[in-house]
C-alpha cells in the first residue's frame, strides 16, 4: 500500500482534530473516509513516515458476516462493529449509541 496525506475535515478519531493533516498508509478504511467526506487527499506521495489507524497498516478491516450488534448493545460494542465494517464515524457520533445505530442504517441504504 502507499502512503497518503489526508487533511481532517471532522473529528473522526481521537486527536485528529477539524483542518488536522496526518499521513496515513491508504487502506480501504481510509478509502471510506475519503469517500465520506471527511478527510480529502492533500499529497498523494508523501516522504514522511505513516501513522497507524485503524488497526495495523496492513488490515483490510473486511468482515465476514459479522453479527449487527441488538438495539440495546452498548456503544463499545457499536464503536467496535462499525470499525470492524470500515465505517468511519466522528467523535460525536462515537459518544452516542443511537447516532452509531443511524449511521449503520444509513449505509445500508
Amino acid at each position: 500500500m502507499s502512503a497518503v496525506t489526508v487533511k481532517a475535515h471532522a473529528e473522526i478519531l481521537d486527536g485528529w482534530e477539524v483542518g488536522s493533516l496526518h499521513t496515513v498508509e491508504r487502506t480501504p478504511y481510509v478509502d471510506k473516509m475519503i469517500a465520506s467526506g471527511y478527510v480529502t487527499v492533500e499529497d498523494e506521495t508523501p516522504d514522511t513516515e505513516p501513522e497507524q489507524i485503524g488497526g495495523t497498516a496492513d488490515a483490510d478491516l473486511t468482515v465476514v458476516a459479522a453479527a449487527v450488534p441488538n438495539d440495546d448493545a452498548d456503544v463499545d460494542t457499536w464503536r467496535r462493529f462499525l470499525t470492524e465494517q470500515g465505517i468511519p464515524y466522528t467523535v460525536e457520533q462515537a459518544e452516542d449509541t443511537g447516532k452509531l445505530q443511524d449511521l449503520w442504517r444509513s449505509t445500508r441504504g
